[in-house]
């Protein structure tokens, strides 16, 4: 993987520190600073210090530490919850200019139930000391307001239906007969014209197409930086779907980079150049800045380089 150019590798580390939001247009946060650690939830809004998400959303955490790195090879900050299932993306450690280090993870929190939850975080365990914090609100919210099957309105019998005069049993009839005659003829139409019909366009091809089309737009029409790795991100993963049948539009990121290691399509190089990639997107799609001209440019080859990587070979 080339390394970044140093405007690149500066934006990109300030990306890192900023917390990821859980939208956005409108993201809600509850924060804690205890000393030298902040814990910091998103969500879409908030309520009288809640969260509010429905069933099918999710909470953003985010804990940071500057000064010192977390004890244990893995932080798990809720333990065995019932109430959510955690989701974490790879902790990020790097120094300060003062030498010190900082130290930053983000998990997505996925409720399992409708209601009123707290989000426990468990301590933090630190070099010499322990960060405890006090539970987050939130309010997970369902459409479904009452799930009752004897509530529901009986099912009424079929009405009968008058019988028809001759005169419009005829007129059916030959409705009837003309719809057949049609069908035939377009069935018939239709099985001629698979013959003729071209192969459709393969998913390098369309791919590396709108790709281009996307790196064309002017900056007003793309929708500025964070817009355009939206749709570099889309495509690719599209791409690798319709390439591979690997699912990727339906997963998360950190669902998609856990099972690639296992999959026989990419190399370890390619694997770290998609991993890179689709980490890159989501922090301009959730941080919130937008990224600059370069770093759209270098987004962009990227992905190019990734489906010209992954086409079948001629």
């Amino acid at each position: 993987m080339n390394p970044l150019p140093t405007p690149s590798r500066r934006l990109f580390v300030a990306l890192l520190c900023l917390p990821l939001c859980a939208s956005l247009s409108s993201a809600a946060e509850l924060e804690q600073k205890q000393g030298q650690a902040v814990a910091r939830l998103y969500g879409p809004e908030v309520h009288e210090q809640r969260l509010v998400l429905p069933l099918s959303g999710e909470l953003l955490l985010t804990l940071s530490v500057e000064g010192a790195v977390p004890r244990g090879e893995k932080v798990e900050p809720l333990g065995r919850s019932p109430d959510w299932e955690v989701r974490p993306e790879p902790p990020v450690t790097r120094p300060l200019e003062s030498g010190r280090p900082f130290w930053q993870q983000q998990f997505h929190l996925l409720p399992r139930k409708p209601g009123d939850l707290e989000v426990p975080l468990q301590p933090l365990p630190l070099p010499g000391q322990e960060i405890t914090w006090t539970p987050f609100q939130a309010h997970v919210a369902t459409q479904i307001s009452k799930a009752d099957p004897a509530a529901a309105r009986p099912v009424l019998p079929p009405e009968e239906v008058p019988p028809l005069p001759h005169s419009a049993l005829n007129w059916l009839f030959g409705v009837g007969g003309v719809l057949l005659a049609a069908a035939a003829v377009l069935g018939f139409w239709a099985s001629r014209r698979k013959t003729v019909l071209a192969a459709p366009t393969p998913p390098h091809e369309w791919a590396l197409r709108e790709l281009g089309r996307i790196e064309s737009l002017p900056p007003a029409a793309a929708g500025a930086g964070d817009r355009q790795h939206m749709l570099l991100s889309d495509v690719v993963r599209r791409y690798f779907g319709l390439r591979f049948e690997i699912p990727a539009s339906t997963r998360t990121t950190p669902e998609f980079l856990e099972a690639m290691p296992s999959s026989p399509h990419l190399t370890p190089p390619q694997q770290e150049l998609l991993r890179d990639f689709l980490q890159r997107c989501d922090l301009a799609k959730f941080a919130g800045i937008t990224p600059t001209g370069e770093e759209c440019r270098a987004a962009a080859e990227m992905a190019r380089n990734l489906v010209q990587q992954t086409a079948p070979q001629a």
